[in-house]
């Protein structure tokens, strides 16, 4: 029963569709008569002239171009600099620095290499980089003592198969 239901709607949406598309070229198509631009509307002899709209032609002035400025600045990696320092101390972010340097392993840096930092970078002014802290692990604590020292008479027990 809904299939049929829905034949019957799906059907009745096709029809009118189409009839809408045929009511799109009711008139006819427009001539335009030869040599005048008018148009003419056939069935209701109108005749219709198009209207021309021309924009007023503005100059405008001279735009002077941007100076260029470098989107990154050469760094060159020094003994002991890693991509989490060398980016505290100009102050960047680590994952920046990453980004524009697509082709190196943050891991592995070598002293003179070269790498990108985003932006202008005044490579004169770094900020101070705090020594990293010793490593410090947990107090060592004293050796177990030794039980103490029992007086009296020694027992000796023999471990037998069932203990």
């Amino acid at each position: 029963m809904k299939r049929q239901v829905v034949r019957v709607v799906a059907g009745a949406n096709l029809v009118a569709g189409c009839l809408l598309m045929q009511g799109c070229g009711l008139f006819g198509a427009r001539k335009t008569e030869e040599g005048a631009g008018v148009t003419t509307i056939p069935g209701e002899g109108v005749a219709v002239a198009p209207v021309v709209e021309t924009a007023p032609v503005v100059e405008a002035a001279p735009v002077e171009p941007l100076p260029v400025v470098a989107s990154t600045t050469p760094y060159t990696v020094q003994k002991d600099d890693t991509i989490t320092a060398v980016a505290y101390k100009y102050g960047l972010r680590w994952q920046d620095v990453v980004a524009v340097n697509p082709g190196i392993s943050p891991n592995r840096l070598r002293i003179g290499q070269v790498i990108q930092l985003p932006g202008q970078v005044d490579l004169s002014k770094p900020r101070h980089v705090p020594v990293s802290t010793p490593k410090v692990s947990a107090p060592k604590t004293a050796s177990p003592t030794k039980a103490p020292a029992v007086t009296g008479p020694t027992v000796t027990y023999v471990v037998k198969n069932g203990d």
